[in-house]
C-alpha cells in the first residue's frame, strides 16, 4: 500500500511559488500590490540584474505590526479576506496569502516594516525560507521588503530565466501598467540606478504622460460614461493616431490592470475602418464595476478577468467611443486651418548638410529646389522657382505630369541605379534605349552560357490588371508582375550596398518619431548598428526614437509600415544574418511599386529595361516568381496552326 504523507511546508511553498513566482516581475507585481492595499501613496522600485540579483519595494503605507510580521510569511495568511463570502466582493489587488511565502521560499527577504503608532520598526530576515534573524529598528513608517538573489539555490529554475535585460524590461512594463492604473499614487523606478519612471501621482493625464510623453498624450481623448452602474473614464487615441501594436493598450478594472480580448476586440472593431493594415488602437481605460459583476479569482496571476454580462460592458465601451470619438472626428476639417501652419520650402530627399551634422555619415549636400504652391512660399523672400499660375483646376491636371520617375536613376546621383518612382525634371530624361543581352534568363531556367551569342530586344506591348506588364521577346510572351520585378531590383541593390557597406541614404523631411514598449525598446537598441549600416538612422530621445534616414533607392518606403513588422517579427536579440536578410526583404517589398499601381509608359519602359538587364534571378525574394513564360509554339498550337 502506498503510503501518503503530508508535505513539508518548505516544498508546498516551493511548489506554490512555481505559480506566483515565476520571474523577477512577478515578485514586483506581488510587493506593488500589497503596497497598494496597504494604502500608500507613494511607492518606490530599484532593481539590479534585471530583479535577479536584487529587488526593492518600498512604500509609506499602513505597515505591519511587530506581532503579525511572521504571520505574514505563513502560507494562506491574509488580511485582505477573512471568509468565503468575500470572495464574491473582491476589492483588494491581493488575496491569496501566498506570495510572501512563495517569494521567501525561493530568495533571501528582508523586510522592515513600522506601523503609525509604533515607535520603533520591525526588521525580518528569511532565507529560502529559514528564518535568519528578527528584532527591531528605526525605520520610517511603511513596508520596504528586500528581495536578493532569486533562485540561487535553485539551479534548475535560475537557468530559464531570459538575460538580465528581458526581465529588467518586463519590470519596466510592468510598472508602467502600475503608474497607469493608480494615477494618484507617486512612483519612482529605478533599474541599475538609472531613472526609468517617476509619476507625481496628480492624475491619469500626469501617469500618461510620465509613462508614454507629452507629445503621446497630444493624441489622445478624454472619453466619461455611466450606464447600468458601471463607469468608463479614461483616454483613448485619435482615428490618425495609431499604434504598431497592442502593447500600448491598458485596461484597469476597479484599479486592477487586466488583459481581456473581449474589450480589445470591441475597440479594435470601432476604430477598423480607420486603421492602416497591422495598426491597433490606442488606450488608457479604466472601468468601474459592482464587485459582484467581476471574477478576478480566475488565475494566481490575477491578470484575467470573467465578467457576469460581458455583452453589457461590449456595449458600454462600443458606444462611449462611437459616441463621444468617432462622431466627434466625422466633421470635416476647415481647409483654412491649413494655411495657419508655418510656411516652409520644400527640398526632395536631402536638407543641407550644415544642418544633419548631428547625423553619423556624410550625406550629399545639395538640394533639389521642386516647384511648390505658391501657399507654401515665404513672400518675405525670393522666391527659388518659378510660381505657375493656373486659371482652372483642368489647366493645373493638363501641365502637371500624371506620373514622374527620379531622374536621379538616368545619372544625377551615381549610386542611384534602381528604378524609383519619385519626381524627375522631365528635361533631364532620355528615352530608354534597350541594352542588348546574351541571353536574358526569361528563355530558360538554365545557367547562361558566355558562348552564347544571342541579341535580343524586348518589346514593350502593353500590361493588363494595372499588374503584369506584357513583353514580346523572341518567340516568347512574358508577363511580369511589376511589384516583384521591382521588389527583386531593390532588394539586390541593397544587399550589394550592405555588403559593400555603401548604403546611398535619403534624409526624411519629416523625420518619423514614434513610441515603443520597454522589449520593443531592446530590440532597437540591441539592433542600432544594424539598421544604421542598413540604411536606417535612428535616434533615441526620451520614451521615442526618431528615424531620420532610410535608404535612398527605397524612395516610397512608409515608414510607420517598416518600423511596425520590423518590431514584430525580431525578438530582443541581435540580428542574425537570416534575420538581416529578412529587414531587406521587407525593406524592398514596402519599397516597391504595388499591384494594381498604374503605371506611365515611360515608367514602364524604364522597368522593364532594368528587368531584362540586371536580374538574373527570376524569384523575388520571397520566392514568388517575377515573370511566366509563353512560346510562340504553344499560341499557335491553341490556334491549330501546329498540331
Amino acid at each position: 500500500m502506498t503510503e501518503i504523507k503530508v508535505l513539508d511546508k518548505s516544498v508546498f511553498n516551493r511548489i506554490a511559488a512555481g505559480e506566483v513566482v515565476d520571474r523577477p516581475s512577478s515578485i514586483v507585481k506581488e510587493l506593488v500590490e500589497n503596497a497598494i492595499d496597504a494604502g500608500a501613496t507613494a511607492i518606490s522600485v530599484a532593481v539590479k540584474g534585471g530583479g535577479i540579483e536584487s529587488i526593492r519595494v518600498s512604500d509609506n503605507g499602513k505597515g505591519i505590526a511587530s506581532a503579525f510580521v511572521k504571520t505574514a510569511f505563513m502560507a494562506h495568511a491574509t488580511s485582505k479576506i477573512k471568509d468565503i463570502s468575500d470572495l464574491d466582493q473582491i476589492s483588494t489587488l491581493g488575496f491569496r496569502g501566498e506570495a510572501l511565502p512563495s517569494i521567501a521560499s525561493v530568495a533571501r527577504v528582508t523586510m522592515v516594516t513600522r506601523t503609525r503608532d509604533a515607535d520603533l520598526g520591525t526588521q525580518y530576515i528569511i532565507d529560502n525560507g529559514v528564518e535568519v534573524d528578527f528584532g527591531e529598528m528605526g525605520a520610517p513608517q511603511g513596508t520596504s521588503v528586500l528581495v536578493e538573489n532569486l533562485f540561487e539555490r535553485i539551479p534548475a529554475r535560475k537557468k530559464f530565466l531570459a538575460k538580465e535585460s528581458t526581465e529588467e524590461n518586463a519590470i519596466s512594463t510592468l510598472v508602467s501598467k502600475f503608474i497607469l492604473a493608480n494615477p494618484t499614487v507617486s512612483f519612482h523606478y529605478t533599474a541599475n540606478g538609472k531613472n526609468i519612471y517617476s509619476s507625481s501621482g496628480n492624475g491619469l493625464e500626469s501617469a500618461i504622460s510620465a509613462v508614454y510623453g507629452s507629445d503621446y498624450m497630444a493624441n489622445m481623448l478624454k472619453i466619461n460614461s455611466t450606464m447600468s452602474g458601471i463607469v468608463l473614464s479614461g483616454y483613448i487615441n485619435k482615428p490618425s493616431f495609431t499604434k504598431h501594436s497592442k502593447s500600448f493598450q491598458t485596461l484597469i478594472i476597479n484599479g486592477r490592470f487586466v488583459e481581456n480580448d473581449d474589450v480589445s476586440y470591441t475597440v479594435y472593431g470601432c476604430y477598423q475602418k480607420y486603421l492602416m493594415k497591422r495598426q491597433f488602437p490606442t488606450y488608457v481605460l479604466h472601468l468601474t464595476i459592482p464587485y459582484d459583476m467581476v471574477d478576478v479569482n480566475v488565475h494566481p496571476n490575477k491578470m484575467e478577468v470573467k465578467f457576469a454580462i460581458p455583452g453589457l460592458i461590449k456595449k458600454i465601451v462600443a458606444d462611449t467611443i462611437r459616441t463621444q470619438v468617432l462622431d466627434a472626428v466625422s466633421v470635416p476639417k476647415d481647409i483654412r486651418e491649413d494655411f495657419d501652419e508655418p510656411k516652409v520650402k520644400v527640398f526632395d530627399f536631402f536638407e543641407v548638410k550644415e544642418q544633419q551634422s548631428d547625423l553619423p555619415f556624410d550625406v550629399p549636400s545639395k538640394p533639389v529646389e521642386r516647384t511648390i504652391p505658391a501657399f507654401l512660399e515665404d513672400e518675405s523672400e525670393a522666391s527659388p522657382v518659378e510660381i505657375k499660375q493656373y486659371t482652372s483646376q483642368e489647366d493645373y491636371f493638363e501641365d502637371k505630369p500624371k506620373r514622374k520617375i527620379d531622374s536621379s536613376i538616368l545619372g544625377d546621383i551615381p549610386t542611384q541605379k534602381v528604378f524609383s518612382r519619385s519626381s524627375f525634371n522631365d528635361t533631364k530624361v532620355r528615352e530608354p534605349s534597350y541594352a542588348t543581352i546574351t541571353p536574358s534568363p526569361f528563355l530558360s531556367n538554365k545557367p547562361v552560357q558566355d558562348s552564347i551569342e544571342v541579341k535580343i530586344t524586348p518589346k514593350v506591348l502593353g500590361k493588363i490588371f494595372n499588374t503584369y506588364i506584357i513583353v514580346e521577346y523572341g518567340n516568347d510572351i512574358c508577363l511580369i508582375d511589376q511589384h516583384a520585378a521591382h521588389e527583386k531590383l531593390l532588394y539586390d541593390k541593397l544587399v550589394d550596398e550592405y555588403n559593400n557597406s555603401s548604403v546611398a541614404v535619403q534624409t526624411m523631411l519629416i523625420p518619423y518619431k514614434f513610441s515603443v514598449s520597454a522589449q520593443e525598446r531592446e530590440v532597437l537598441e540591441n539592433n542600432l548598428d544594424t539598421l544604421h549600416r542598413a540604411g536606417f538612422y535612428l535616434e533615441s530621445k526620451g520614451n521615442d526614437f526618431i528615424l531620420k534616414t532610410t535608404p535612398l533607392c527605397c524612395v516610397g518606403l512608409n515608414a510607420q509600415s517598416f518600423i511596425s513588422d520590423f518590431l514584430r517579427a525580431n525578438n530582443d536579440t541581435k540580428l542574425l544574418p537570416d534575420e538581416l536578410n529578412s529587414v531587406l526583404m521587407q525593406t524592398a517589398c514596402k519599397s516597391a511599386i504595388k499591384g494594381e499601381d498604374d503605371l506611365s509608359q515611360l515608367e514602364i519602359n524604364v522597368l522593364v529595361e532594368q528587368i531584362f538587364s540586371q536580374i538574373s534571378e527570376l524569384f523575388c525574394p520571397h520566392g514568388r516568381p517575377i515573370a511566366v513564360k509563353l512560346s510562340r509554339k504553344e499560341i499557335e498550337k491553341w490556334f491549330k496552326r501546329i498540331v
